[in-house]
């Protein structure tokens, strides 16, 4: 009789841990990552132009967006399905403020990371533009990775 109580125990306990992963990974496959894509937050006084284009394996480019983005505003782009698959990939971000000034980030995505752009942050020496990685950490919430 015991025998077949462990393996009851065990299907059961199979079943609940299947359904507990099943369970924590299934809006993930449907809704996509908690984190946009890259965000862009405007700190100025007035509205910038600002061109985000990102490049991929061989230099290719994935996707090249415009945004307004008006003074105090933010905008951001969503992960694709593109991006949920080849997360070990390094991509480059080339971000032009106003057909002038271009910065680029180069670093991998996942899940728990954005590429974030602050637009004249006073208080940064990058002025006028911030391009670093903002990561979110279970209990502890968004962590911008910029020193």
């Amino acid at each position: 009789m015991k025998p077949k109580r462990m393996t009851v125990i065990a299907v059961v306990l199979v079943f609940l841990l299947s359904g507990f992963y099943v369970y924590s990974t299934f809006s993930y496959i449907l809704f996509g990552s908690l984190l946009p894509l890259y965000s862009i937050h405007n700190k100025d006084d007035t509205q910038h132009e600002v061109i985000v284009e990102v490049f991929g394996v061989y230099n290719q480019s994935i996707t090249k967006e415009e945004y307004s983005v008006r003074s105090g505003s933010m905008a951001d782009y969503p992960k694709t399905f593109w991006f949920k698959f080849n997360r070990w990939t390094d991509y480059r971000f080339e971000v032009t403020l106003d057909n002038e000034t271009v910065r680029t980030y180069e670093g991998k995505t996942d899940n728990f990371r954005e590429v974030h752009i602050v637009l004249y942050d006073k208080d940064s020496e990058y002025y006028p533009i911030i391009v670093d990685e903002m990561s979110f950490e279970l209990g502890k919430g968004r962590k911008w990775d910029y020193d």
